[in-house]
């Protein structure tokens, strides 16, 4: 008989996601009648804890907005790039008994970047701001500056004595011709309450910028098409989606 396995997603909402699409169409893909992938929407992240006991098959599971930062202090260990990043997007579970230990990685990190490197010469960038200061937006910062890229957060409050972060009102005031590369890391088009677009003043953006959403659903986010109707190169964040969850499938599918 063979023994099921369980994955999934946690966060909330849940309703944009195609993680549990992916999954599902690839373990249909590979004949992996016993495997299932599911969706944990959850409004605390306390809650997990009653996942983690229901759930004896859990394997691992992906994290997303807002968890990926509140995750650690329930971890008990995590890889360099998550512990550099202080962000985890993917957990892998290792059964020991009667004990479940919860492996922390970051595979935003690798997925921003491969699908970065599918759609442009990333050695034209020179430099670059993030959209956002959460989880994603860590993980975005960590690829540019390993690729020696000069890179900025930009959030909507100034934060004392750090030289990372500008503010929208600072952006705004440059001129974009120098920015090679505009990520929007925030959820702006996706949740509902908020803004369909970051203050970015989206008049300055031209052909000379590169626009990189992370957001995947909707496939062409208001940010994405001021920016093509302007003439900027533009990337939405399905490619980078595809990256990460392979990188996580791999991560759970290893022996360490």
């Amino acid at each position: 008989m063979l023994n099921n396995k369980v994955f999934g997603l946690v966060g909330y909402p849940l309703s944009h996601s195609y993680s549990k699409q992916y999954f599902t169409d690839k373990f249909i893909a590979l004949n992996l009648r016993n495997y299932q992938y599911k969706e944990f929407e959850i409004k605390n992240i306390n809650d997990l804890e009653n996942i983690l006991t229901k759930e004896s098959n859990l394997c691992g599971f992906n994290v997303t907005s807002p968890y990926k930062e509140q995750i650690i202090p329930m971890l008990n260990d995590m890889n360099i790039e998550a512990k550099d990043i202080m962000a985890v997007n993917t957990v892998k579970i290792i059964n020991n008994n009667d004990t479940k230990e919860l492996i922390g990685y970051n595979t935003d990190c690798y997925g921003f970047i491969s699908s970065l490197k599918e759609n442009v010469d990333i050695k034209q960038i020179k430099k670059a701001v993030v959209l956002g200061s959460g989880g994603a937006a860590k993980a975005v910062y960590y690829s540019l500056k390993e690729q020696n890229i000069e890179v900025k957060y930009v959030s909507r409050k100034q934060i004392t004595d750090d030289n990372q972060t500008i503010t929208y009102e600072e952006l705004n005031d440059m001129s974009f011709d120098d920015i090679s590369l505009i990520v929007n890391a925030t959820p702006c088009s996706m949740k509902k309450g908020l803004p369909p677009i970051a203050p970015i003043n989206t008049n300055k953006i031209t052909n000379k910028n590169i626009v990189f959403d992370l957001i995947y659903n909707p496939s062409i986010t208001p940010l994405l098409s001021i920016a093509q109707r302007q003439g900027a190169k533009t990337i939405n964040g399905l490619s980078m989606l595809h990256q990460q969850a392979e990188k996580s499938w791999q991560i759970w599918n290893s022996e360490k």
